[in-house]
């Protein structure tokens, strides 16, 4: 248990004890520690601003700088690819020492006097695994707000102790800061402040239409509440710091939160995200080779011994990210004026969703996949002609333009079976060469609801896995696979035979439930999710088509004016 002293001093005063003394104490009452150092390592730290970067005379990667630290300017050599005049920085004073057994020296590199040394996160301490790349490779980039000649810690709040603890299995109760908390405070007579909840309810009960569905002894109980309107966001510095010196990696503000909660209390929870979920949480054991990929990225295996939660199918492991679906009724005749409407919906949610990764004057390229020649799957196609844009009057007319204005550009790469090229290698190629901010990507779905078929408009920006829906597995579209944010737009067009039968199935008990009031066999039936086995005996006999509906010709006409509208909007 890796403790934060200034996490644990919410709950008790101990401002006025010493970090290593905190440790020994607890040692002395049967709490053994490991380690017990300041979270952001290193003495002799100061915030400094580079004044002049020349480069070496000598080397190919050395700059020579002069930094001012408020008291003097120093003569310093850098070889972080990052460093420039202006920037702000982290610097030790000839004389710091810095993990790793590290003493900052004056002295001469290739002919050159270098005072002091310019650091990374990573050379102060901070572990690798809570750090960019650019972290790693370059020197720490300070805020234009960090004063010059004041303490580095205590501007980026990492002014922090961290005591790494080796609990015995019969302490339980200290595996979180309040239980911390009352340890030192029956170790130094101090009282722990209450903690304060509160909370309050509305809307519908979700008991009305959720269902948790425990189907493990090993479960004893699991308790969820939902929540509404929530946004997706980075945390604050001072929950990401806490985390960090408990050996947690930040990720958003709704994982943050949760494993925030759980290091102050002790109680575990998760966030799942309730358009992926449905309207069933199912808690049960894996099945014997069962895979699941984690927020790391890594998939993992599973057996029986490990406890999933699913949504009846599947354990979820889904990207983190913000999903948004979009009802739209009546698509099959809607006029100009409610073509307008839904656009400007559609818009205000994708500025939103844009702003939380790039800003408003850098480039973004729209992408409509799909087969121009087969209708239902030609909504993307027909949204590109009617994209606004500007890249190419910005590059070679900027005249023309406002200063302010969106490079913009689209394109159809088309499908497998025509070029004969996947289309994650296409836009690979077209990313590397025009190098844009941000891909939309815009595509028809293969749905599992009849009542979805061109009645929604899905939005997501963690990337898309064309045809994913039909059993096709073409390589995903995502900030993985390109390096940059992809916004993913999808209508669901097709439906294929398992789920219209599994949905007619449900229909009809609803139907025979409305006239027999109570059936204990219909409400079971219509509870479990049937689509798999309906699924295993249509594919077989290769029953399991693909159906569109009849108006799809006007339905994509109509969906692809409100894409492009909303898209042109948004930009």
């Amino acid at each position: 248990m890796k403790l934060s002293t200034n996490f644990v001093k919410d709950y008790i005063d101990i401002n006025d004890i010493d970090l290593k003394k905190i440790a020994e104490d607890m040692t002395r009452v049967g709490n053994e520690y490991d380690s017990a150092e300041k979270f952001l390592g290193g003495t002799n730290l100061i915030i400094g601003q580079v004044l002049t970067c020349e480069n070496h005379p000598d080397s190919d990667h050395l700059h020579i700088c002069t930094v001012n630290i408020g008291t003097e300017v120093l003569n310093i050599v850098c070889g972080a690819p990052n460093v420039r005049a202006g920037l702000k920085v982290i610097v030790a004073k000839v004389g710091a020492e810095l993990p790793g057994d590290v003493t900052i020296k004056r002295g001469m590199i290739r002919g050159q006097e270098s005072n002091g040394m310019m650091c990374s996160l990573a050379e102060l301490g901070i572990d690798g695994k809570f750090l960019t790349q650019a972290d790693k490779e370059g020197i720490c980039e300070l805020g234009d707000d960090a004063v010059v000649g004041e303490d580095p810690a205590k501007y980026l709040q990492m002014d922090d102790g961290v005591i790494d603890f080796e609990l015995t299995a019969n302490r339980g109760d200290l595996l979180s800061i309040l239980g911390m908390a009352y340890e030192l405070g029956a170790i130094y007579d101090k009282k722990v402040k209450p903690v304060e909840l509160s909370h309050s309810e509305s809307g519908e009960d979700i008991n009305n239409n959720f269902k948790i569905d425990i189907k493990t002894e090993n479960c004893k109980l699991f308790l969820a509440k939902k929540a509404l309107n929530v946004t997706i966001k980075e945390s604050p510095a001072f929950i990401k710091n806490r985390l960090m010196a408990c050996g947690i990696r930040p990720i958003n503000n709704v994982v943050d939160i949760s494993n925030y909660v759980m290091l102050e209390l002790g109680q575990p929870l998760h966030f799942y995200d309730a358009d992926r979920l449905g309207n069933c949480l199912q808690v049960r054991m894996a099945e014997n080779g069962e895979k699941l990929t984690t927020l790391d990225d890594t998939e993992r295996t599973l057996d029986e011994n490990d406890i999933v939660i699913s949504n009846g199918e599947k354990a979820i492991g889904k990207p983190i990210g913000n999903y948004i679906t979009l009802d739209i009724k009546n698509m099959k005749s809607i006029d100009d004026d409610t073509v307008d409407k839904i656009s400007e919906v559609l818009a205000t949610e994708l500025k939103e969703i844009i702003a939380k990764h790039i800003s408003d004057t850098e480039d973004i390229l729209v992408v409509g996949l799909g087969n121009r020649f087969v209708t239902p799957d030609a909504l993307g196609p027909k949204v590109i002609p009617e994209i606004e844009v500007t890249r190419h009057i910005l590059k070679y007319m900027p005249e023309l333009m406002p200063s302010d204005t969106r490079p913009v550009s689209a394109v159809s790469p088309g499908v497998l079976g025509i070029t004969g090229i996947e289309t994650l290698e296409i836009l690979k190629g077209i990313v590397d060469n025009i190098k844009p901010k941000m891909l939309i990507v815009i595509d028809a779905l293969a749905t599992r609801s009849i009542e979805r078929i061109s009645s929604s408009i899905q939005l997501a920006d963690t990337g898309i896995v064309p045809g994913a829906g039909v059993d096709n597995t073409r390589k995903e579209i995502s900030v993985k696979t390109l390096n940059v944010p992809v916004i993913a737009v999808g209508i669901p067009t097709v439906v294929d035979l398992a789920s219209i039968t599994n949905d007619c199935i449900n229909i009809f008990i609803e139907n025979l439930q409305q006239k027999a009031m109570s059936n204990d066999a219909l409400n079971k039936l219509k509870e479990q999710d049937n689509y798999e086995e309906i699924k295993q005996a249509l594919v077989p006999k290769e029953y399991n088509m693909i159906v569109t509906p009849k108006e799809i010709d006007e339905l994509i006409e109509n969906m692809s004016k409100v894409v492009s509208q909303g898209i042109n909007k948004s930009l």
